[in-house]
């Protein structure tokens, strides 16, 4: 969010923070209890997602990228034959292997330099990533049935998940209505 200047247009309301004493600037640090205009979109600040996405939005279409409009935050670059999904400060981006590292420089570049909305965004270095939003990918590969050429496939696992979700379901249960633990049918050890 910090990425985002906050602005002041109608609707925004002026917002003034005050630092802890270890993160004052130098400058401020003979203070007593110094206060600072917010100028930077800021991680649970009520408008700051709203924010941050016009920012983001405004960049990739800026770059080329092509919203999909049933789809919240996934853009195709058809140049480039990439799809990319940004959930918050998470970028997931596929395409042909040689154009993910330039698509990657398009998106952090800055274009313009002169406005905010033009100005890269700001990543760490993309890194391949084996689980998404609690979902683990396991990479395959399979032969096709057809005509036995080898194919590349993406199985999706949210087995960890689910589990997490029963343990707590049971946990909240067992301890709001103070019923015994009693384990679940497909949890229970097999022999």
């Amino acid at each position: 969010y910090v990425q985002t200047p906050w602005p002041l247009k109608e609707g925004t309301v002026a917002t003034w923070v005050r630092f802890p004493r270890h993160r004052l600037p130098d400058n401020a640090r003979h203070m007593k209890n110094p206060v600072f205009f917010l100028t930077r979109a800021l991680y649970g600040q009520t408008q700051s997602g709203g924010h941050w996405e016009e920012r983001c939005n405004a960049h990739l279409v800026n770059i080329g990228f092509e919203p999909i409009p049933e789809w919240n935050s996934c853009y195709l670059l058809l140049k480039h034959d990439c799809f990319l999904v940004v959930y918050v400060d998470d970028f997931q981006l596929s395409g042909p292997v040689g154009e993910l590292e330039q698509v990657w420089k398009m998106i952090t570049h800055d274009c313009m330099g002169r406005y905010e909305e033009t100005k890269g965004i700001e990543l760490t270095r993309p890194e391949r990533k084996d689980r998404y939003l609690g979902c683990h990918h396991h990479y395959v590969t399979k032969y096709s049935p057809v005509n036995g050429k080898a194919v590349r496939t993406v199985e999706y696992d949210m087995e960890e998940y689910f589990v997490g979700c029963v343990r707590t379901y049971e946990s909240l249960t067992c301890t709001k209505i103070g019923k015994r633990l009693v384990t679940t049918p497909f949890l229970q050890d097999e022999d």
